[in-house]
């Protein structure tokens, strides 16, 4: 690991696991950046194909943190808290959390920082560009537990954390992520919307922009889990990757949700969980091409 010898005016807090291309791509576009006071720390969750190295190769200001290949996104965020919490700062620097699969202009950190540098408990998230349209934060109607984009001029719930900054001061009031209850989807929901209710708020400004295309993180698409036989088809289901997994959000509806719709969301959980299973088990056995069937 990595020592820092100075304090900076920025750490930025980069999860990465094995996507050596697209990390590669990530740290391509940080050192064109026209802001270079930052400090990286690479979480890097047991990566195996030369990303760590290959960073510390092009990164002067790095400090790296290995696991094992458990931590999944929360883990990984949760470790980069530990290691921000033991730096003792005697200032208020500025954090920024990033996915490596983001793309931005020259000057992404000195828009970001200048416009959350005097905002103290404010979370500021790049607005996302994704094929066409421009994400600002989500809001959630806790009613039918669905979760829109926001409108106009509405205010955000909660936010992804492809790209955001905070003061550190604003991350230690909030806390850590909660990497054994919600390793990897949700958990940043679960986070900015914590931050919310302790009344932070949340913002986003057309300056500080990012291009981002969420399908590298996981499996997104009801399809994407169908396998061999029903068995391989609900492992992928209940994985961790799944973006459908009932059991994430049951968890984050505990976290989150008002307690007097607890219950009832649990009951629209489960019983999208129980269709969506059922499409599965039909897909893996009615539905199955005849030359896959062994007998």
């Amino acid at each position: 690991m990595a020592s820092t010898q100075k304090m900076h005016d920025l750490y930025i807090l980069l999860p990465v696991h094995n996507r050596y291309s697209i990390t590669q791509h990530f740290i391509r576009h940080l050192q064109r950046q026209t802001f270079q006071d930052y400090h990286l720390v690479l979480l890097d969750d047991g990566s195996t194909d030369g990303t760590a190295t290959m960073v510390k190769a092009a990164i002067p200001n790095l400090t790296i943190i290995r696991g094992t290949g458990d931590w999944w996104w929360a883990g990984a965020l949760h470790q980069g808290y530990l290691w921000l919490k033991k730096q003792k700062f005697d200032y208020n620097p500025v954090i920024l959390i990033m996915n490596d699969d983001t793309e931005f202009d020259a000057d992404f950190l000195q828009n970001g920082l200048s416009q959350i540098k005097n905002k103290s408990n404010t979370l500021l998230m790049a607005e996302c560009h994704q094929k066409g349209n421009i994400g600002k934060g989500t809001k959630i109607n806790w009613q039918q537990f669905k979760f829109r984009p926001v409108q106009n001029n509405e205010t955000p719930d909660c936010f992804c954390t492809s790209a955001l900054f905070l003061q550190w001061q604003t991350f230690e009031k909030i806390g850590s992520f909660y990497p054994r209850l919600l390793p990897h989807y949700i958990s940043d929901y679960e986070f900015t919307y914590r931050a919310k209710r302790k009344g932070f708020q949340l913002l986003t400004n057309p300056n500080v922009i990012i291009r981002w295309d969420n399908e590298n993180t996981g499996h997104h698409h009801l399809n994407n889990f169908i396998a061999p036989t029903f068995q391989q088809s609900l492992q992928k289901f209940f994985s961790q990757k799944s973006a459908h997994n009932p059991v994430t959000f049951s968890i984050f509806i505990w976290l989150a949700c008002p307690w007097h719709l607890k219950l009832w969301n649990w009951s629209i959980v489960w019983t999208k969980a129980f269709v969506k299973i059922f499409y599965l088990l039909w897909r893996t056995t009615v539905s199955k091409p005849t030359s896959l069937i062994v007998h």
